[in-house]
């Protein structure tokens, strides 16, 4: 059987992977494929959202399935033209796709059929999507309508941040028409999960549930991008969980689909939200997810054509999905100018080094001539998924970055912490609860841990050795810091915040470290972290005090230091707040802040200092 698919991504590589496993396929064709494909089958120059010239081909070449990877194909209405030239495709039509191709249609169909997910409202003015921002409390959502590359959702923290995502939307329309209507949605705390599906229009087959790392950089900072890194399966999404969310999620979604007179046949993956009250959709997606596909798929069992075949026909219902055991991660090795500046034409090396049944899916390549002999040279943003199976994630993820060490390409950039959460989780679930006694900060394990001796080469050694330990990451931060290497410093305590992900300290000292770099908006997301995990805390509290401060928001930074006066009574705490309100004009509040501290008994020895500073003010000193 020959099948064609159609994409160019590291998600269609591992879908012809995996299809030419099928002793029915005989040829696989791909358009347009890339550098890796083109080592296993046939790439043809046609642009996924060609859909007339896609099915001519189709049905000039004889081609019997067409597997169509991105969305955008699917919301172009590929599979409509390939059906009416007689070509059966597997993905779901133009009006079934838009339940990702419309995130205002995916939302109202899930209010409509109580489907659980986020409260949202509408906008398609500016204007009034502003006024609402105004007139509620942060966080919010801002998600563009349309197709948006996997980049169109915006977290903001506060007011202004989400102000911003509404004018790169809906005035400077960076996405074009995507961003014409906007959701502002309801912000979920919990875990989220990817649960993909096949679907034949009536019965849902779950897969294995996967975890992806949409941020560029470790600790989820950075811009979005369409994926990082994944790993298959998560630990707190076991069979118990996957069977609820398809008895309250995927199945009401198909037979709704089906009411609504748009059958759903393909993939429907679900972007949950593991809240306190259940399973919620933060979105949906109409296609196999990148990079999920390459991790979901080496550990099915089952022929995958026979599955897809099955969609097609009707008849999943009689067919059981077999997997394999173990787990699956997968890291992406991106271009240095990636979410932004693709590469192009650079050599990759080490692509004949990888150890045998570890997996290379090509996404941003081509094939060149050197000489007679074809060479790999980079062709995009996000260049290669290097994938790894092992009996554990540990494991899996311990092969995977042995590997993805032997590949190199100029400027390469990586991830290191994908699926460091799901190894270091024994460990932070023995952590104590946080205490009811007098003193509202949760304990943290992560203050408690001393410094280390030796040097920052033997500390970073044993941190990348130790498969997750919390105390040699956090003592390699810490000397790392102490030795004005602070750009390590940042990556070791990105680590640390996935390993004790409940531990605020790990994010301040994060904050801290960002803070000295100069990279402010990864600060004060690190620091809203530490508040939103301990909002009691003096330090973390004094931290978002400083950094309100230096951005001139003075009502702000002046609650944060209340806030911290509240748990704790330092002299630097005080004389800080006091440098504060003289820097806002507040002369005034600075001397009472002074004369508060010099009536604590503890402040004995900080006596003269605090005495002086009182002085200066009183004669006008606005530099204290």
């Amino acid at each position: 059987m020959k099948v064609l698919v159609v994409g160019n991504g590291a998600r269609e590589h591992a879908l012809v992977w995996k299809l030419l496993l099928s002793p029915r396929v005989s040829d696989v064709y791909v358009a347009p494929g890339n550098g890796g494909t083109a080592l296993i089958a046939r790439n043809v120059d046609i642009g996924p959202t060609e859909v007339r010239r896609l099915a001519d081909f189709a049905a000039a070449e004889g081609i019997r399935l067409v597997v169509v990877g991105p969305e955008a194909p699917l919301a172009a209405g590929l599979v409509d033209e390939l059906r009416a030239a007689g070509v059966p495709a597997f993905g779901p039509t133009r009006a079934a796709a838009e339940l990702e191709s419309s995130k205002i249609f995916a939302h109202r169909l899930m209010t409509a059929y109580g489907i659980p997910c986020p409260r949202a409202e509408y906008f398609d003015d500016f204007d009034a999507a502003r006024r609402y921002v105004e007139a509620h409390d942060p966080p919010f959502v801002v998600k563009a309508d349309g197709l948006a590359a996997g980049k169109g959702t915006v977290v903001a923290h506060d007011r202004l941040e989400a102000v911003r995502a509404l004018e790169l939307m809906m005035v400077r329309r960076t996405f074009g028409s995507a961003g014409d209507r906007v959701l502002i949605q309801e912000f979920l705390t919990g875990r989220e999960v990817s649960l993909l599906a096949f679907c034949d229009g009536e019965t849902v087959r779950p897969m294995l549930p996967a975890c992806d790392y949409k941020r560029l950089l470790d600790g989820d900072q950075g811009p979005n991008t369409g994926g990082m890194g994944a790993y298959c399966p998560p630990s707190f999404f076991g069979p118990a969980e996957v069977d609820l969310a398809a008895r309250t999620i995927l199945r009401p979604t198909v037979e709704a689909m089906a009411r609504e007179g748009r059958p759903f046949v393909g993939v429907l993956y679900a972007g949950l939200m593991v809240t306190a009250e259940g399973p919620k959709v933060l979105e949906f997606n109409v296609r196999f997810g990148d990079p999920e596909a390459q991790v979901i798929l080496p550990l099915l069992r089952s022929d995958l054509l026979e599955v897809m075949l099955a969609c097609l026909e009707g008849r999943l219902a009689g067919l059981k999905l077999e997997w394999e055991a173990g787990a699956c991660v997968g890291v992406v090795m991106a271009a240095p100018g990636y979410p932004d500046a693709p590469s192009h034409g650079v050599p990759i090396a080490g692509l004949d080094q990888v150890e045998d049944g570890v997996l290379v899916f090509h996404a941003g390549t081509r094939l060149v001539d050197s000489d007679g002999v074809p060479r790999v040279v980079t062709d995009g943003g996000r260049i290669l998924t290097v994938v790894a199976r092992g009996s554990t994630v540990a494991e899996a993820r311990r092969r995977v970055y042995r590997n993805v060490e032997r590949i190199r390409f100029s400027g390469a950039r990586f991830r290191r912490d994908i699926a460091l959460r799901e190894v270091g989780a024994e460990a932070e679930n023995g952590e104590g609860a946080a205490s009811a006694g007098p003193n509202p900060v949760p304990p943290s394990r992560v203050a408690r841990i001393p410094p280390a001796e030796g040097s920052v080469a033997e500390l970073e050694a044993r941190a990348q050795g130790s498969q997750g330990d919390l105390s040699a990451w956090v003592q390699l931060a810490d000397a790392c810091a102490r030795a004005g290497l602070l750009e390590k410093a940042a990556s070791a305590w990105a680590v640390v915040t996935q390993l004790a992900p409940n531990d605020a300290r790990a994010f301040h000292n994060w904050g801290a470290v960002l803070l000295r770099l100069g990279r402010l908006k990864e600060a004060k997301a690190a620091f809203d972290q530490a508040f939103a995990l301990a909002p009691a805390d003096p330090d973390v509290n004094r931290a978002l005090g400083v950094y309100y401060a230096a951005g001139g928001e003075e009502g702000l930074a002046v609650e944060h230091f209340r806030r911290a006066l509240r748990t704790a009574a330092g002299p630097d705490l005080y004389l800080d707040f006091a440098d504060i309100l003289v820097r806002f004009g507040r002369l005034a509040e600075a001397g009472k802040i002074l004369q508060e501290a010099l009536a604590r008994p503890e402040m004995g020895p900080y006596r003269a200092e605090l005495e002086a500073r009182l002085r200066k003010l009183a004669a006008g000193g606005t530099n204290l």
